[in-house]
């Protein structure tokens, strides 16, 4: 073949590959060089590494979580709160119960001259607007946090779900609030490790949520995913998959 004819077919070739390209949005390759491809240029290899190492790990991660939540239930004990407490005193008592309290307050004031305006009688006789509250204080000198818990019971306040209880966070500087919890019977915690562990139930219970103090919030601790929690790490098994490599060794 000529020297002409060569180049002749070289740019009928490429011409070919930019009219795929722009119709496809990419080359056509094989699936092999596609697979290899999505491994060695889309992700850096130390990324790649560390998805391979997420997913040998993680039944020992998950292992390891289970016999730290087992540990940290059985170690729970109930909160003993107190009898019921006028509001008033408790705002006088405790400053930094003052702007929930007036909150709950207002509430109640609506609620009763709603009701005064009312002509049955028997909603004057049955609804009582008032925040039952109780309260309960759990300190520990070792780790210097110290929790408060406020509960509030009655018709208005409580559902079939339970009633609120707030939970008030010490560390030296004051309390501030950590969090909010519908309670149906107790308050569990679980001191441990300079942790506080907190359930809104039963701890026994394997439905139970179980919360941990971070930065004076509650937050939810969670199992250990199966998978990382990446959008590249999707798109990454995605291309295995379609290239039959999946899962990666």
């Amino acid at each position: 073949m000529s020297e002409r004819k060569t180049r002749s077919l070289q740019k009928s070739t490429q011409s070919l590959l930019i009219l795929l390209f722009s119709f496809t949005g990419s080359l056509l390759l094989p699936q092999g060089v596609l697979a290899e491809q999505s491994n060695t240029m889309t992700f850096p290899p130390t990324l790649v590494q560390s998805w391979k190492d997420y997913l040998k790990n993680y039944p020992v991660a998950l292992a390891q979580y289970q016999k730290e939540q087992e540990k940290v239930r059985q170690a729970a004990k109930p909160v003993a709160a107190s009898e019921e407490k006028n509001i008033d005193d408790l705002m006088k008592t405790y400053p930094f119960l003052q702007k929930d309290l007036q909150s709950a307050k207002d509430i109640q004031q609506s609620m009763a001259e709603s009701v005064s305006k009312s002509t049955d009688p028997s909603l004057k006789q049955s609804l009582d607007a008032r925040p039952h509250l109780q309260m309960a204080e759990d300190k520990d000198s070792k780790s210097g946090i110290n929790l408060f818990f406020l509960g509030k019971s009655g018709r208005l306040w409580c559902s079939a779900h339970g009633c609120p209880v707030d939970v008030y966070v010490d560390t030296g500087t004051g309390y501030q609030k950590a969090g909010s919890f519908i309670v149906s019977q107790s308050v569990y915690i679980t001191r441990m490790d300079k942790n506080v562990f907190l359930f809104a139930a039963p701890p026994e219970n394997p439905q139970t949520v179980e919360w941990i103090l971070k930065d004076h919030k509650f937050v939810e601790i969670t199992p250990p995913a199966p998978e990382p929690k990446s959008q590249a790490f999707v798109e990454w098994r995605q291309e295995l998959q379609q290239a039959g490599q999946w899962p990666p060794k």
